[in-house]
C-alpha cells in the first residue's frame, strides 16, 4: 500500500513513537498513560483548528 509520505502527498501525521506493545495483543489500555492521551488529543485539536482557521481566512481574502 502506497502511503501519503510514500508519494510526497502533502499530509500531517499525528502518532506516537513505535513502542515495545505497539501494535501487538500486549498493547493493552492499561498501558495508555491518559495525561499523555489528553495532551495529545488537545495538541491535534489545537492543530485542526488553527489550520481550519487560516484557511477560513484565506478564503475571506
Amino acid at each position: 500500500m502506497a502511503l501519503f509520505f510514500d508519494k510526497k502527498v502533502p499530509h500531517l501525521y499525528f502518532g506516537v513513537e513505535d513502542h515495545e506493545d505497539y501494535h501487538k495483543p500486549s498493547d493493552e489500555f492499561k498501558n495508555i498513560q491518559p495525561e499523555f492521551y489528553v495532551n495529545a488529543v488537545n495538541l491535534t485539536l489545537r492543530c485542526i483548528l488553527a489550520l481550519d482557521s487560516e484557511l477560513y481566512n484565506e478564503k475571506e481574502d
